[in-house]
């Protein structure tokens, strides 16, 4: 996938996620765009202060990752 691809997937997902601001697959592909952009600061930063703290999708393993 090529990189504008990533971006406009990026502008889409961002307006998926302010209907449902808890839905942890959107968080998911977005961060991973966000790493496929190679913009890595942006992608930590999401990491640490965006991910959604009440879904039922989040495991042990994605709470320890982000330090919780």
């Amino acid at each position: 996938m090529g990189v504008q691809r990533y971006a406009d997937t990026l502008m889409i997902l961002a307006d998926l996620l302010e209907d449902d601001s808890d839905n942890f697959v959107i968080f998911c592909i977005m961060y991973y765009c966000i790493f496929m952009l190679k913009n890595y600061l942006s992608t930590q930063e999401l990491w640490k202060n965006s991910l959604p703290s009440k879904t039922s999708a989040i495991d042990e393993e994605i709470l320890v990752a982000k330090g919780s």
